[in-house]
């Protein structure tokens, strides 16, 4: 049943058009060679269930035709475009001894733009400070490993041997040990187990200076918890990260993650041995110099090439695939692209436009959040301005233990989904635009579904509800007949909003309002509604806002 296609590679792509995991699972096994039933029996699922799943697929995929020909077409398809636009990951040549330097699981991203800060604090870091410990973290794709390897490339001649290891599939512990201990050796030297084995390695650090990486180690942490929670067989890595913090050697190991281990946040400091870089998007001018080696003929554009510089957040990954699309689509011409996303998106929504691209960046990081973390993101997202953390807490009625709340909300900055800032001299937290951006359009993308695909709306209320923490919520079903889903959507959240409003919960009241008003922004009642709620929270520049809409 095996099939030319990796598997990482039809997630990305199923990713991009749109595939949700449910229909993604139903593909992979599709093409793999699986037969309808064989598929339902693996997913505990019915026929029929798979064949709606696959008839989404083919939908989003834009595969015509009936019956199963339609599998074998968008096969063919899967596997031209493979061969057409993916190579085969290939490793650094090696201008350097082999001996010096491991570049095993090191892959080759071609030349890295800008990151002139970015470098030098690492050099000052690894090269003068001697620190034992360095975390690079940032969202996916940021583009973590591309800097690595250029650091690699500046200071490798202050080491003696420099091993690259990455550990996506989450390598057993003593595996990597192991191999580690081996190759710095030299020899098939007899590797103990556990803490030993640590000492062990340590001690081949102190008699070898060596930089060892392990890049994406956010694959030994475990979905659905808060952030740095080990999977079962991974808590010695835990284990190892402290030892190498902490026992004295001349070595280094820098670590690439999407979440922070707990280890590594409890021990970083200024004058500790252990330090943490978090990496956010391109500098503007960086930016610009990326646009321009895809756009050659928009140098004369460079206001609206700074727009999408800071649009994108200079997320390297999301500023070269708007650039491709409008390279495809526009001729280069920038003005064009934003003219066309005006009337389509209008101000409502500014980085709507961003679309698809957003979950090739954030999909799987989002898969990793816990229901609590997805909750305080949900409430943060809709905030208009940069809150404290008692002020967000305050409208999160469901998570009411002040330690409780102040864990995830630490989680969240392991994350790096947000950050804290400074306003009028007090401590302010923002979220990344771009998470915010996710947030909104998938929430709206499940309500629409919801309303869409569902007639009966009382037995998708709870459903409903969760998506907004509103679940503890009473409110009766209602007809709204000819009206589209998003309409739908919005007309039933402002109910909710009403609902709560006569109750006197304001702050749960301001939250469903102002999703109805995301997803149907001309509605009337839902701005006087939302209006009234900010006056009883005597916040009046926003009600007024609203009460003339």
């Amino acid at each position: 049943m095996d099939h030319p296609l990796p598997p990482e590679y039809i997630k990305t792509l199923a990713i991009a058009q749109g595939v949700s995991q449910g229909e993604l699972e139903a593909l992979q096994l599709a093409v793999s060679g699986y037969s309808t039933v064989e598929v339902a029996q693996q997913l505990e699922l019915s026929a029929i269930a798979v064949r709606k799943r696959l008839g989404e697929v083919y939908r989003k995929f834009n595969i015509k035709g009936k019956g199963p020909g339609k599998l074998a077409q968008l096969k063919h398809q899967l596997i031209l475009e493979f061969q057409s636009t993916v190579t085969v990951p290939t490793y650094h040549s090696k201008p350097y001894p082999a001996s010096k330097i491991d570049w095993e699981h090191a892959p080759d991203l071609g030349e890295s733009l800008g990151r002139t800060w970015e470098l030098e604090q690492l050099q000052q870091w690894i090269i003068s400070d001697r620190s034992h410990l360095v975390a690079i973290l940032g969202v996916t794709r940021i583009g973590k490993t591309a800097l690595t390897i250029k650091l690699i490339q500046q200071i490798h001649p202050d080491f003696d041997l420099v091993i690259w290891r990455c550990l996506r599939y989450a390598p057993p512990f003593d595996r990597i040990l192991t191999d580690l201990i081996q190759t710095i050796s030299g020899s098939q030297t007899c590797v103990e187990t556990g803490v030993n084995g640590i000492f062990q390695l340590i001690e081949c650090f102190r008699k070898r200076r060596c930089l060892i990486v392990f890049d994406e180690i956010e694959n030994l942490f475990q979905k659905g918890e808060l952030a740095g929670t080990y999977r079962d067989n991974c808590q010695e890595y835990g284990e190892l990260f402290r030892q190498v913090s902490e026992l004295e050697h001349s070595s280094c190991l820098i670590v690439l993650s999407q979440e922070e281990p707990l280890e590594i946040s409890r021990q970083a400091g200024i004058n500790q041995p252990v330090k943490v870089l978090p990496l956010s998007g391109l500098l503007e001018e960086d930016g610009k110099q990326l646009i321009y080696g895809i756009l050659p003929n928009s140098i004369s554009q460079e206001q609206k090439i700074i727009q999408l510089v800071q649009s994108c957040d200079g997320h390297p990954l999301l500023l070269r695939l708007v650039a491709q699309k409008v390279q495809e689509l526009f001729n280069e011409n920038l003005e064009d692209f934003f003219e066309y996303n005006q009337v389509l998106f209008g101000n409502f929504d500014d980085l709507a436009w961003l679309g698809r691209h957003l979950n090739l960046v954030f999909y799987d990081q989002f898969e990793r959040l816990s229901a609590d973390e997805y909750q305080v993101l949900n409430g943060l997202a809709l905030l208009s301005k940069n809150p404290s953390v008692e002020e967000l807490q305050s409208q999160i009625k469901s998570i009411s233990d002040p330690s409780k709340f102040l864990t995830i909300w630490a989680s969240l900055e392991r994350r790096c989904f947000v950050q804290k800032t400074s306003e009028s001299g007090k401590s302010k937290n923002t979220l990344n635009p771009l998470v915010k951006q996710y947030i909104k359009q998938k929430v709206r993308t499940k309500i629409h579904e919801l309303f869409a695909d569902n007639q009966d709306y009382s037995q998708q209320e709870s459903t409903i509800l969760q998506a907004f923490g509103l679940q503890n919520i009473e409110i009766k079903s209602y007809n709204n007949n000819g009206f589209e889903p998003r309409e739908k959507a919005g007309r039933f959240l402002n109910q909710i909003g009403y609902e709560q409003y006569m109750k006197g919960e304001f702050f749960s009241a301001k939250l469903s309002l102002t999703w109805a008003i995301e997803l149907h922004p001309n509605l009337a009642s839902a701005h006087f509604n939302l209006g009234a709620t900010y006056e009883k929270l005597q916040d009046i520049d926003s009600a007024q806002i609203h009460y003339e809409r």
